[in-house]
């Protein structure tokens, strides 16, 4: 029973005239643009303790519709002053949060493939099923938990699953080690899991994003739900995909160094291309020839040597359908739109709607007339 869970964390409050949530505007039949979040220096910090995850549901339920709240795993340092604004800190010499083991992880699944309708917004709990059913490990399978819509749900496509799932585990465990678990799921299983999320202080986003000129794709009932199960928190297996983790890892590094600047060998080394041996599984169940991490790694390294995006789609499509011959699912899945948000994540910029555009002096112009602030 995870009744009686103690489930804590920290809410952090930023001041009333900035935004921790994506706003996204239509301008007629053009394709909705998103502004990134709010730059935001300071916050105030808000520890809670909750009891089970009912309790968790609802003070997701009051997140959704404040945009100036977010949660972090961590917990204000002893002596901060909780009345003041503070920087968010962990990893530095003058902390502001401190890691706290705890017994809730949130899982961010971020542009995963999914068979269509899924990724439209009104199917969010069914894509949630789908996740925890069908691509989480085995302990998740049929376990109660809560999901809810991430900020760009709905906004890429039938069969682009964008959400976040709650759950509680079977014991309080550090946060370096549930990045490290995370990060092996990702890898091994060849799948968009965010491992950034188990942090001390990363930032979960827990409110909708603030739509001008569209409605939210994402109806009221699927911003934040229950996805039934089994009432008992997941024994997670820390290591089941370790060892094949650390390989594909030891691989991705190692092809990565030795073709130092040249990011088309390493695609061509790595797109597809098995990093444990025969077989297109090994007994954990990882997949032996991946996409997501390589490709992902590797449109990093070009965005960092400051290639042109066309010159990076007009290499990687290819190669995408010459090694997921006859996987056309996959193929669809890797296109031009995805490429190029990954490509544009890397340039700290965010985009949806299936199209990409830049901002014009018009845009700009009309979204200063009408008080819109931050970056594409």
């Amino acid at each position: 029973m995870t009744t009686n869970i103690p489930l804590e964390f920290t809410l952090l409050e930023c001041q009333p005239d900035k935004r921790a949530a994506k706003k996204i505007i239509k301008r007629g039949s053009d394709a909705p643009v998103a502004l990134s979040y709010d730059y935001i220096k300071e916050w105030k910090f808000h520890p809670k303790s909750l009891t089970g995850l009912d309790a968790f549901k609802r003070a997701l339920e009051w997140l959704a519709t404040r945009p100036q709240w977010v949660i972090v795993r961590g917990a204000p340092v002893a002596g901060l002053d909780l009345s003041g604004w503070h920087v968010r800190q962990w990893a530095s010499d003058t902390p502001t949060l401190k890691a706290v083991p705890r017994q809730w992880i949130a899982l961010d699944i971020d542009k995963l493939l999914v068979p269509a309708p899924l990724g439209l917004g009104a199917y969010v709990r069914q894509a949630a099923l789908y996740v925890r059913d069908g691509i989480l490990p085995p302990e998740f399978h049929g376990v109660r938990m809560i999901g809810t819509a991430s900020g760009s749900t709905g906004g890429i496509g039938p069969t682009t699953a964008n959400l976040r799932l709650f759950v509680t585990i079977d014991r309080p465990i550090a946060d370096r080690v549930l990045e490290r678990w995370a990060k092996s799921v990702q890898v091994a299983l060849d799948k968009p899991i965010d491992a950034a999320v188990m942090r001390t202080g990363q930032l979960i986003y827990t409110a909708r994003p603030v739509f001008e000129g569209m409605r939210d794709p994402a109806p009221p009932d699927q911003w934040v739900f229950w996805l039934d199960g089994e009432d008992r928190p997941v024994a997670l297996d820390l290591t089941r995909y370790a060892d094949v983790a650390d390989e594909i890892d030891r691989h991705t590094n190692s092809v990565l160094k030795s073709c130092g600047k040249d990011w088309r060998a390493a695609a061509s080394a790595m797109v597809g291309v098995s990093a444990l041996g025969e077989g297109d599984t090994n007994p954990s169940g990882a997949k032996a020839s991946t996409f997501f991490d390589p490709l992902t790694r590797v449109i990093g390294a070009a965005v960092a040597q400051g290639e042109d995006f066309d010159d990076v789609v007009g290499f990687l499509l290819p190669l995408i359908a010459e090694r997921a011959a006859g996987d056309a699912s996959r193929i669809r899945h890797y296109s031009r739109i995805w490429i190029r948000q990954t490509f544009k994540k890397f340039n700290s910029k965010d985009a949806i709607g299936g199209k990409v555009r830049e901002l014009t002096d018009d845009d700009i112009a009309w979204f200063t007339e009408h008080g819109v602030d931050g970056d594409e």
